[in-house]
């Protein structure tokens, strides 16, 4: 198996927890597959990763993405799939985002943190 130096994340993931965007991450490749075998960090960023999965009214969903992003979030989503993934750079005020979030959980769309590094 054959080590990698290290990739930096540059999206905030859908499906993997404890990953946030600006994370070193260093790998394995199986040589006798070519796929990655394993995975570490190298270094965590201060960045937070949010999960919201769309469970009713898309525009409600939609207008609290665009909340997120007027903070100074980044958002991806999976749209055919009704997941999206918050990025919350450590710079940005938690409390803001959580009464967003909040709001949202209350109108009944799921919210789960995969990845929390801000410290407030």
């Amino acid at each position: 198996m054959a080590e990698d130096a290290g990739v930096r994340l540059l999206v905030a993931p859908l499906f993997v927890r404890g990953l946030s965007v600006g994370d070193v991450l260093g790998y394995r490749i199986d040589s006798t597959c070519n796929q990655v075998a394993e995975w570490h960090h190298v270094t965590k960023s201060d960045h937070s990763t949010f999960w919201l999965l769309r469970s009713g009214d898309e525009r409600e969903l939609l207008d609290g993405l665009e909340q997120l992003r007027s903070l100074g979030c980044s958002t991806v989503s999976a749209a055919q799939l009704g997941v999206f993934s918050v990025d919350v750079p450590g710079t940005i005020s938690m409390s803001a985002v959580e009464t967003i979030l909040e709001s949202l959980e209350g109108r009944g769309f799921p919210v789960a943190c995969p990845s929390r590094r801000h410290l407030e």
